[in-house]
């Protein structure tokens, strides 16, 4: 064989050679291009993603903080976070749909929307002063399902970067199987560049996604070289991201730490896992030492049923709640507080505590003073009761013995007062029964048509005697569940404001009327009337008006009563022309008299 054709053969594999290594070298370098920019897409992805998720962390941590606290100052995460995650979602948003993810960024748009939405809802409803118990927590759902639909994107591009990377290595591979057909020089070349690659883009990457994925069981330390690359800007991009997440954590901490509600974190069996300063000053325990206790160390035993209860109750519906409970402190006194209690999503225990004490101790003071209160009223009535029956007794013995017709009026005048003194007596005691909430009520079914014709029976001798007509209509019957002897109370007090006020020659008709599910009694008389000035306060205790001066009482108690027994009263007057004084009490019974609710008292 001539050297001529051993060069030509040479030449001929060498050819082949280089035009196998030329062609792998086009084939490793489209791979290359394509790793590299496909890798740094979905890192630029990742790295958004990221970006969305600090915002969000910034936004709920400001408005939560801003909420729990109303420091105005808690409001500049918020307003960062706001203003950075409306472009960083955008860009999130743009990047998912060149991956093909366009479903998916579509609700990370709505939900990223939701908790701006929700978060500045939160804030508003905090400084129109909401209370903190209702608005925490009320959006976590929102932050829930922005972090689960990050961690799914996250995993998605991840996965779509495996596999181009596993594509890659099976291209490359196959140059190799070729450069193997090739010479030598091929191989070492083929081989040489692979390992660079590997060395230079593949292995940072992978210890790099690694590192990210451990990131949140640790701090944070980069696993490669400082690099004047893409790579290295990925690095960059995560050092930054992990920095910023354990800024926004230990902010979220600080606000933990520094509530004035005492705060407590447990898991589900009771062992707490955090507290604050204020649980702390509250109990009087080291942080320590409360973190090496269960929640049941911190109640009576006593109480230890109802709290297995509360429990069960919040695993079966997943609902917060309220409720008043005693702590034990170090001392070994109980503390009376106040709890509001949640079920994370992540199986924990959240609880804010408030301190009553002042509460419970304001409570008893103030029952200890409606008790000296109706111990005085019973006293005064008994002083002011037996004169009177003393009087009335009297008057009847005079009434039957005199044959005095002078000295009989003037007994029945006698006796007459003394109805209205005992009539004023037992108004005094039902204000003050109102106002200290110990009114009771012997409620029955009753006509009431025929207590108002009782009531008009009574009156009329005072209507003739002062040439008044007295009239009544109903438009139908009406069957009430109330107190006999306060509805006539009421009736006597309104018939007879109104007999006052009219003068001779006019009229006062009383009208009862059945609407709905309501009996309206309207008394209407032809008297002087009321000044506009004076209507609105002719219920007010002791206010009287200038053309007739009394106790200012009668249609106090008169209003006390009707809203004791759940009805309205008001009054409309025209001067010069009368006034009409009604009330609205509910029908609670047919008319056959068959009760369709039981008594209230």
């Amino acid at each position: 064989m001539t050297l001529r054709r051993k060069f030509s053969i040479t030449l001929i594999g060498t050819f082949v050679a280089v035009a196998g290594v030329a062609l792998l070298s086009v084939t490793g370098a489209r791979t290359l291009f394509s790793t590299v920019e496909r890798a740094t897409l979905a890192t630029s992805s990742i790295v958004r993603l990221h970006h969305v998720l600090i915002d969000t962390l910034d936004v709920e941590a400001g408005a939560n903080g801003f909420v729990i606290t109303g420091e105005p100052s808690f409001l500049a995460p918020y307003e960062r976070g706001r203003a950075a995650l409306v472009d960083d979602a955008t860009a999130v948003r743009g990047s998912l749909v060149n991956w093909g993810n366009a479903k998916d960024a579509e609700r990370l748009g709505e939900l990223v929307e939701a908790k701006l939405t929700s978060a500045a809802a939160l804030i508003a409803q905090r400084r129109a002063g909401g209370s903190v118990a209702a608005l925490m927590g009320s959006d976590t759902w929102v932050m829930t399902q922005i972090r689960d639909l990050l961690i799914d994107l996250e995993g998605k591009l991840r996965h779509e970067l495996q596999r181009d990377h596993e594509r890659d290595m099976r291209l490359a591979w196959t140059a190799l199987a070729g450069v193997g057909f090739g010479v030598l020089a091929s191989i070492v070349l083929a081989v040489g560049g692979l390992l660079s690659v590997q060395r230079s883009i593949i292995t940072p990457l992978d210890a790099l996604a690694r590192a990210a994925r451990l990131a949140g069981q640790g701090p944070w330390r980069s696993p490669i070289p400082i690099r004047d690359d893409e790579i290295g800007d990925l690095d960059l991009a995560i050092d930054a991201m992990v920095a910023r997440r354990e800024e926004a954590k230990q902010r979220q901490r600080e606000l933990v730490d520094d509530a004035p509600e005492p705060y407590f974190l447990a898991d589900l069996d009771g062992n707490l896992t955090d507290v604050n300063a204020a649980a702390c000053a509250l109990l009087g325990y080291a942080r320590a030492e409360l973190l090496a206790m269960t929640a049941l160390d911190l109640i009576p035993r006593e109480d230890v049923a109802g709290f297995t209860a509360i429990k069960a109750t919040m695993l079966a519906q997943h609902i917060p709640t309220v409720s008043e409970w005693r702590l034990r402190k170090q001392s070994g006194d109980l503390v009376p507080v106040e709890i509001s209690a949640k079920i994370l999503a992540d199986g924990r225990w959240q609880i804010f505590a408030r301190d009553i004490a002042d509460r419970a101790r304001l409570d008893r003071e103030r029952q200890d003073r409606i008790t000296e209160r109706e111990e005085m009223i019973a006293v005064v009535s008994h002083d002011l009761k037996a004169p009177l029956h003393a009087i009335e007794l009297r008057e009847l013995l005079i009434e039957r013995k005199t044959k005095d017709p002078v000295a009989r009026e003037h007994a029945i005048h006698v006796r007459s007062s003394i109805v209205t003194m005992q009539r004023l007596i037992s108004g005094l005691l039902d204000v003050e029964r109102t106002k200290g909430g110990t009114l009771a009520l012997s409620r029955a079914p009753h006509s009431l048509s025929a207590l108002t014709r009782e009531i008009i029976e009574v009156l009329t001798p005072i209507a003739v005697e002062r040439e008044i007509e007295l009239r009544f209509t109903e438009t139908a019957p009406c069957i009430v569940v109330v107190d006999r002897a306060r509805i006539e109370q009421v009736l006597y007090n309104l018939v007879a404001n109104a007999l006052k006020f009219t003068p001779p020659q006019g009229s006062v008709t009383v009208t009862i009327e059945r609407r709905d599910e309501a009996c309206t009694l309207a008394v209407v008389d032809t008297g002087s009337g009321i000044t506009p000035t004076d209507l609105p306060r002719v219920f007010d205790r002791y206010f009287s008006t200038d053309h007739y001066r009394g106790t200012g009482l009668g249609l106090d108690i008169a209003r006390r009563l009707i809203e004791a027994h759940g009805g309205t009263i008001w009054a409309t007057s025209s001067l010069g022309e009368g006034s009409t004084f009604a009330f609205r009490l509910p029908v609670e019974v047919d008319e056959a008299g068959s009760a369709r609710a039981p008594a209230r008292t």
